[in-house]
């Protein structure tokens, strides 16, 4: 039962992964966006998601009173959504390669080349594909374990994650639930 809940929860999403250690000074009071290059695209779209958010009951209470406005308006906010979502793609280094992560609202599991202390901070930038979504903030490591073929698997909880981000981590979440439920049903 605590698996399945726990599998409820839990989900494995293809992302663009970059990240780096951090002294814990700078995980307490600098921002994760700081820690890496041309990260304002990502936090132009946290910043729409936190918008829409706050304009969600508004639009409700729109499309009762005028359904074509309220039609318009979401399409005007999908056109916005689509030039965030281009700018992230044009300011994502090429060289980048997509990573098969497991993530939760409180954390994310991930391999990599190199271990990292348990209890060491890091920066992270996760740009969850097809659709560009993004998130960067601090993560405390909780576990690194060697894997057979030299890589660790690392498994950290999520430090000062700001309501947008949150937010976005969620919606990311929800979705993959929605299609896993879609694909098994099919």
């Amino acid at each position: 039962m605590a698996e399945e809940r726990r599998s409820f929860f839990r989900v494995n999403k293809e992302v663009l992964l970059d990240y780096k250690p951090v002294e814990s000074f700078s995980a307490q009071r600098d921002s994760a966006e700081s820690q890496f290059e041309n990260t304002l695209p990502l936090a132009l779209i946290a910043e729409f998601n936190g918008l829409d958010q706050q304009l969600a009951k508004q639009s409700q209470h729109l499309a009762k009173m005028n359904e074509e406005v309220a039609s318009y308006l979401k399409i005007l906010n999908r056109k916005i959504d689509l030039l965030g979502r281009h700018f992230i793609a044009q300011s994502t280094p090429k060289q980048e390669i997509a990573s098969r992560i497991n993530i939760s609202e409180a954390g994310i599991a991930f391999l990599s080349k190199t271990p990292l202390y348990k209890d060491s901070f890091i920066a992270m930038r996760l740009v969850f594909l097809p659709n560009y979504a993004g998130v960067v903030t601090f993560a405390q490591v909780a576990r690194c374990a060697q894997e057979k073929s030299d890589q660790y698997h690392i498994a950290a909880k999520f430090h000062r994650l700001g309501s947008s981000q949150q937010a976005i981590l969620a919606k990311q979440i929800m979705e993959s639930q929605r299609k896993a439920k879609q694909e098994k049903s099919a």
